[in-house]
């Protein structure tokens, strides 16, 4: 039997919905073509989401005949979302409208050395300010992501373990103050994951989205989705091994990936040879204009990444690979010296060539991905399964709009 009555319903606007989202602006009769609703159900499934201010009129389509069509959008100026992403040092934040276009932007450090109380405290400071110098009222957010680079349980909505962050505890429960401070969801999830919720552009595409930060982190998009993995931790490769010369990690395993590769060991690295020390963006700049010291170390950094990348390539059997906030262009060592690696070590293993590929997203935009997720959430269409025994079943249906 139906248990739900509103499933059918459900289901119709959410196709309405995907068709507006993924036109921008659309009439009804392309909505009726897309979808095969007929025009009833079209309009009466318009107007609700028009009084729920989700959609708006857009204008319409100029013709030399006829009525001109009304073109229908996603509200501009309604519902937002506000996406955090935590590198520390720096935490960057946007706000985004439905269609996922950011409408403000913010970016700010914390201390190395910061530990849980001073990392929560900065998040609600900067949040207010966020909305007060957008002028969007809280009533208006429809929730928020938060990207934690940690060991997150997705189930329990938290991040277990950060290792950078001093204090931070199994049982911290920042999605829970953030909730009861602003009044709105918050959605907490690993840093690498939102990040690779902006390189998915289309249904069924499989990649991986490679993010070099102090640590190594990853996103398998599968069949056009990123895979969270049981609790949430899939692509942890940083935290692989590929050495054995037994150099401690701050997660206690030896020589994990990120020690040869991530921004810290680079500037690590350079500050033992030199006796200079440098940051990450400096020996870039350094490298590109000669320095032999920071030439060799990122030489030696891409070969190790390159290991790492041809690794996940081949577990996954995905040759499709996007580099995350490498802060360099294709010209550069650490660059060539990733995909002279990469090519050395998938030899005779990839039936399609390997491509990797410098991300396109500059770091004020990094807060998108996390909206991108809340929009997907949001917009979610509802999913059906059947609940059977020994006596028989029903239809359930999980809520979503």
């Amino acid at each position: 039997m139906i248990k739900n009555t509103n499933i059918v319903k459900k289901a119709n606007q959410a196709l309405v919905l995907d068709s507006i989202m993924k036109n921008k602006k659309i009439t009804i009769e392309e909505i009726m073509n897309q979808t095969g609703l007929s025009r009833t159900t079209v309009l009466s499934i318009l107007k609700d989401l028009s009084e729920k201010k989700l959609i708006e009129k857009r204008g319409r389509v100029h013709q030399s005949v006829g009525r001109q069509p009304v073109l229908y959008a996603l509200s501009r100026d309604e519902y937002f979302v506000i996406g955090v992403d935590v590198d520390v040092a720096p935490i960057y934040l946007n706000i985004a409208r439905l269609d996922g276009k950011s409408v403000y932007s913010r970016q700010w450090e914390v201390s190395l050395n910061a530990n849980a109380n001073e990392l929560e405290s900065a998040l609600i400071k900067n949040i207010e300010t966020a909305l007060s110098v957008a002028k969007i009222s809280r009533k208006k957010i429809i929730g928020l992501g938060l990207g934690l680079p940690g060991i997150i349980n997705v189930n329990q909505n938290r991040a277990t373990e950060i290792s950078r962050i001093r204090g931070w505890k199994e049982d911290n429960c920042i999605a829970e103050v953030l909730e009861e401070k602003f009044g709105f969801p918050i959605y907490v999830r690993n840093d690498t994951h939102l990040l690779g919720h902006m390189e998915v552009t289309s249904e069924g595409e499989n990649m991986l989205y490679i993010l070099h930060r102090s640590g190594i982190g990853m996103a398998p998009v599968i069949n056009g989705e990123v895979y969270e993995g049981t609790f949430g931790n899939s692509g942890y490769i940083g935290h692989t091994r590929v050495d054995s010369k037994g150099k401690i990690c701050n997660c206690g395993a030896k020589d994990c990936l990120e020690l040869y590769c991530s921004k810290r060991s680079i500037e690590a690295e350079y500050e033992h040879a030199s006796g200079k020390t440098s940051g990450y963006d400096e020996l870039i700049s350094l490298a590109e204009e000669g320095d032999p010291a920071a030439i060799k170390i990122f030489e030696h950094a891409g070969h190790y990444l390159g290991i790492g990348i041809s690794n996940a390539m081949k577990t996954y059997d995905i040759s499709n690979v996007v580099l995350g906030d490498l802060r360099c262009d294709e010209n550069h060592v650490f660059y060539q010296q990733i995909l002279l690696s990469v090519k050395q070590h998938m030899v005779n293993v990839s039936i399609k060539e390997p491509t990797v590929i410098l991300s396109k997203y500059t770091k004020e935009m990094y807060g998108l991905g996390a909206c991108q997720f809340v929009l997907e959430n949001f917009f979610e269409q509802p999913k059906l399964h059947t609940n059977i025994d020994e006596n028989g079943g029903e239809w359930l249906e999980n809520e979503s709009l």
